[in-house]
């Protein structure tokens, strides 16, 4: 009995929110709302890593994670980072000013800016 009980507590365990660095970022498996606009909240997170494997056409989706510095992990230039910005801006329907949006370094940084935003 008291292995069922474990196996229950690791296994819910494992399909509830984690953070990274902060991030509110929930497992694939888990279908969360954001309150005022019922955006699913890993589908943003996918959509901001989709954008961002787009426009770095040599990085695969799969190698994008929150932590990674989108110049100096993926190789990212100025002109990437420009475009990177306006596509966020067009999927999302958000401005991101010059001054924020040097701020933004890390595919977690513009998940954190979007999901504030939108």
């Amino acid at each position: 009995m008291k292995r069922f009980i474990f196996y229950i507590i690791v296994f819910a365990g494992f399909f509830s929110p984690i953070s990274l660095d902060g991030i509110d970022y929930p497992f694939r498996s888990q279908a969360y709302l954001s309150s005022d606009n019922h955006i699913i909240v890993n589908e943003i997170l996918d959509q901001i890593k989709f954008i961002i494997s787009e426009q770095l056409e040599d990085i695969p989706m799969e190698w994008i994670i929150v932590e990674a510095d989108i110049r100096g992990d993926l190789g990212a230039d100025d002109v990437d980072m420009i475009e990177i910005n306006f596509a966020i801006e067009e999927k999302f329907d958000i401005n991101i000013p010059d001054d924020e949006a040097n701020l933004l370094n890390t595919v977690g940084d513009y998940y954190n800016y979007v999901k504030e935003n939108i």
